[in-house]
């Protein structure tokens, strides 16, 4: 979804992904968002995240451990103590978290690029 000046007010849920934010120097930042609610008013924007996390406090070989563990319980689903949505959620958050890591590295290699121009 994207927000642009003058879009009519709204409020709305937020599920587990990735929230680009253009800052008014023009420079895109990147979050991973996990529930929550987004608010569209009076041209600004506002997120109320259950968790949100900027791309620079991610660790990626943490979230690729965490995508790898929450497959492997997803796969062992016999037991009768496992719990699909929170393995599903845990993967999700993950995936989210790797996603905006490898935006980050293409954000690092568009201004090396344009700085060694």
């Amino acid at each position: 979804m994207g927000v642009l000046p003058g879009h009519t007010s709204l409020v709305t849920s937020l599920e587990t992904g990735v929230v680009r934010a253009d800052f008014p120097d023009g420079s895109p930042h990147y979050f991973m968002v996990s529930g929550g609610f987004l608010e569209v008013a009076d041209d600004e924007v506002r997120i109320l995240a259950d968790v949100g996390e900027e791309d620079s406090a991610i660790d990626l070989a943490r979230a690729t451990k965490a995508a790898d563990r929450a497959k492997q319980r997803m796969r062992a689903s016999g037991s009768k103590d496992f719990d699909l949505a929170r393995a599903e959620a845990s993967l999700a958050r993950a995936v989210a978290r790797l996603r905006v890591g490898e935006l980050r590295s293409r954000r690092a290699t568009m201004s090396e690029r344009i700085g060694g121009r």
